[in-house]
């Protein structure tokens, strides 16, 4: 079965054969690479075709997880732009990263990290998230929405705590972040490559 998507290593629009067994989708072609067959990469998009499978959901739809740290300032604007982002047509999944085991962010298409600056920097929760998903985090279309007035100030911060700072960054009062999120939803879906996002 032949089917177009999204390469989560490139960001590309690719096309792939793909065979379905009974452990999975195997991808047998790629127009990647050439001759076709000789698919010489880690077969992430097989993964994420298998996953969205099994949950029902479509392909071709691009996920996007929001992730928040301190609920008590952050959670409402996250609430706030993952709604904005579903009006855009993204599946998003919305998780705070200091309960629990927050989801890896290779499971998804697009990452937006929300939280508050502090005085003594960003929730140490969030700092060892990105450490330890960091060459995921490189590769893939990320945002860092600080919930504080100072974007500069966030982007020193996180070079700081973290030694490596998203392309996509912005530095908002709560106040304001909410009544922007739609504003903002646009924005990242423009970084996300889309191929089949509901009207």
């Amino acid at each position: 079965m032949r089917k177009p998507i999204i390469c989560p290593l490139t960001g590309h629009l690719e096309a792939v054969e793909i065979e379905p067994t009974s452990l999975g989708v195997v991808v047998a072609r790629c127009s990647r690479f050439s001759p076709s067959d000789r698919v010489a990469c880690t077969r992430e998009c097989a993964r994420r075709l298998d996953l969205r499978e099994r949950a029902g959901e479509d392909e071709l739809t691009e996920r996007v997880l929001v992730l928040y740290a301190d609920a008590a300032r952050s959670q409402a604007p996250a609430d706030a732009l993952a709604m904005a982002l579903r009006e855009e047509g993204i599946v998003v999944e919305v998780a705070a990263v200091d309960f629990r085991t927050p989801p890896p962010p290779q499971d998804y298409d697009g990452l937006v990290l929300v939280a508050p600056l502090h005085i003594w920097g960003y929730a140490r929760a969030l700092t060892s998230y990105m450490r330890e998903h960091l060459e995921a985090l490189d590769v893939m279309p990320t945002w860092f929405i600080s919930v504080s007035r100072g974007g500069v100030t966030s982007a020193a911060r996180l070079w700081h705590d973290v030694g490596w700072c998203p392309p996509g960054l912005a530095g908002f009062d709560a106040a304001i972040l909410e009544p922007r999120a739609h504003e903002l939803a646009r924005m990242i879906s423009d970084d996300i490559p889309a191929l089949d996002r509901a009207p």
